[in-house]
């Protein structure tokens, strides 16, 4: 036994803590723990989630962190300790992006399939809160092969970096315009077609197929209506990314994931939690994130686990979090020394953006924390979770929590008060600076 406490204690200190909102310390260490460090966190507004459970395990951690940071708070209030405690912090500001690190999604696909999931996540995003009865898959799977068809042409064609932009692919379907059946020549006419027909052609000469004309092709023989639908299906979906703003934005990536695995870092998403314009470029950001933190991890590293851990903190989950293909994810990242911590409002938020998944999010999160709710849907669940009745979870007191952690017993604790910490940590600091060595 005191062998192994003293190896909980070793690993420890290279992963950090896992901390509760009483504050009391669990390991990170997976393979100490035998558990995921998945956390959801569930309550109403203003009850904590963000400033209490965010805030504590951002500072009691070692490894890189990717964060969710509506209106910026966090960073405003920590991001100093986190530079003081050698972290690398970056910051990407899709309500100021000219204030922003640069990102730009596009350029950082390598292959046929990374377009292809690009492509599918900008099309989940912009479908993923709408009700599957009001949408038509046609015009959805059609415009998804055509922004497919896009890309895949900017990776072969000899377009410069800088014009490798969402705002390209707005222009280029500009130039894309419906025309008569009976009057193919007008189609051949357009810029864009030309282009299609060089890299088909340039292709052929080499023995090869050109995989942008390909998926190009059969957009050629619709109907002017079939077609124009497609192309208005598509506008609206990349409408959003049309702005001097994120242009700005687009020029460049100053962002690396690989520099997450490697070196403490903490990047900070920040987005507005009343204009939700942006919330799909966030998640993009999210998906490119964590596929290309796994790929690495399967890749280049040692027993297929990211030599840092990586935590990605998600505030106002499946509020403006929506990321595709998120249920297996998290099924798969805890080999790969990846974890999630989900801020949710309530449960039924979860279920609407992931109507087929969002069981197996839940049963994905090792530890769960529930701070009340105004849902008697939500306060059932953690009942029977904590075997008591219906009234005792909706009467919770203010600043008190439920923790539930696979293996342990349910705990109902006084939530710590986040300033008082804050306070503390930032004495600390100043007294460290005042060491003479």
């Amino acid at each position: 036994m005191k062998i192994i406490r003293t190896l909980e204690r070793k690993q420890t200190q290279d992963t950090g803590y896992l901390v509760m909102p009483d504050g009391s310390k669990r390991s990170r260490d997976c393979r100490v723990t035998g558990l995921n460090n998945n956390v959801a966190v569930v309550g109403p507004s203003g009850c904590g989630k963000s400033t209490v459970m965010g805030v504590l395990n951002i500072l009691e951690q070692d490894g890189s962190l990717v964060i969710s940071d509506p209106k910026g708070g966090l960073y405003r209030s920590i991001s100093d300790i986190l530079v003081d405690r050698g972290y690398i912090v970056k910051k990407l500001d899709l309500t100021h992006p000219e204030n922003s690190a640069h990102y730009n999604p596009i350029t950082r696909v390598q292959t046929s399939q990374d377009i292809k999931k690009l492509a599918q996540q900008i099309v989940f995003n912009a479908y993923s809160k709408e009700s599957t009865a009001s949408r038509d898959p046609y015009w959805e799977r059609n415009a998804q092969v055509m922004l497919t068809a896009f890309l895949t042409y900017m990776l072969e064609s000899d377009l410069p970096r800088e014009k490798m932009t969402l705002t390209t692919v707005m222009e280029m379907l500009g130039d894309f315009t419906a025309y008569e059946e009976e009057d193919i020549d007008k189609l051949r006419d357009k810029p864009v077609y030309r282009d299609f027909i060089r890299l088909r052609d340039e292709a052929e000469e080499n023995g090869e197929v050109s995989r942008a004309w390909k998926l190009f092709s059969p957009f050629v023989g619709l109907s002017s209506k079939t077609l124009s639908c497609i192309i208005t299906t598509l506008t609206a979906i990349l409408s959003v990314f049309d702005s001097n703003e994120l242009s700005q934005l687009f020029s460049g990536n100053d962002i690396s994931f690989k520099r997450l695995a490697n070196r403490k870092t903490a990047l900070f998403v920040i987005t507005s939690d009343t204009d939700r314009s942006n919330d799909i470029l966030a998640n993009i950001f999210y998906s490119q994130a964590l596929g290309e933190l796994c790929d690495y991890a399967d890749n280049n590293c040692k027993d297929g686990r990211l030599p840092r851990s990586v935590t990605f903190l998600l505030d106002d989950f499946a509020t403006n979090c929506c990321i595709a293909n998120f249920d297996n994810i998290i099924s798969n990242i805890r080999a790969r020394n990846i974890s999630a911590m989900l801020m949710l409002q309530s449960l039924d938020q979860l279920r609407t953006c992931y109507p087929q998944g969002s069981h197996t999010i839940m049963n994905n999160c090792d530890t769960m924390v529930f701070m009340g709710a105004n849902s008697t849907s939500d306060a059932a669940y953690f009942a029977e979770r904590a075997n008591k009745p219906l009234h005792v979870m909706m009467e919770m007191p203010l600043h008190t929590s439920w923790v539930f952690r696979r293996t342990e017993k349910p705990r109902f604790v006084n939530n710590i008060d986040p300033e008082e910490y804050l306070e503390g940590v930032r004495r600390d600091c100043e007294e460290r600076e005042q060491l003479p060595f």
